[in-house]
């Protein structure tokens, strides 16, 4: 065995580290039927000047994609069944917050807080079994906001 096999080896598993670590900014979210919906929650904070309108300008529904966050999604949504209805709520003490979920490469749903709670929600139905990338944004670019995003679901 050559001398130089270890070394190359050790570098090459050292450059994949940064790769998994880069796959969101914070914790996944994993939901599978009957989840307990008190638990079913990750934390973060919005704080990127990365735009999320290039994403996508519109979701699969024509709503506006807008906000900044960060290049790489906050979190994984890991779906192990077929969701009829899910929610995703920030709570972020009523910050102007910004949501962006997308799936396969391609944007889904997007929203932005309304004028009473300015915290963003997205609620729909069909959600498909899968890994589901998602933004948590501010509409001020390099705004940092501490939030809470949760999951509820009538499944």
């Amino acid at each position: 065995m050559s001398k130089g096999l270890p070394w190359l080896v050790l570098g090459l598993s050292l450059l994949t580290v940064p790769v998994l670590a880069e796959q969101s900014n914070f914790n996944a979210l994993t939901l599978a039927k009957g989840f307990d919906q008190s638990k079913a929650f990750v934390t973060g904070y919005t704080g990127g000047s990365f735009s999320l309108s290039s994403l996508a300008k519109l979701d699969s529904q024509n709503r506006p994609c807008i906000g900044y966050g960060g290049s790489n999604p906050d979190h994984l949504l890991i779906l192990k069944n077929d969701f009829s209805n899910l929610k995703l709520a920030v709570e972020s003490g009523g910050q102007n917050t910004t949501l962006v979920v997308r799936k396969n490469s391609k944007i889904l749903r997007c929203s932005i807080g309304n004028n009473l709670t300015k915290d963003a929600q997205i609620q729909g139905e069909n959600w498909s079994s899968g890994e589901y990338e998602v933004w948590v944004g501010s509409v001020e670019a390099g705004k940092r906001i501490s939030y809470r995003l949760e999951a509820k679901s009538t499944d």
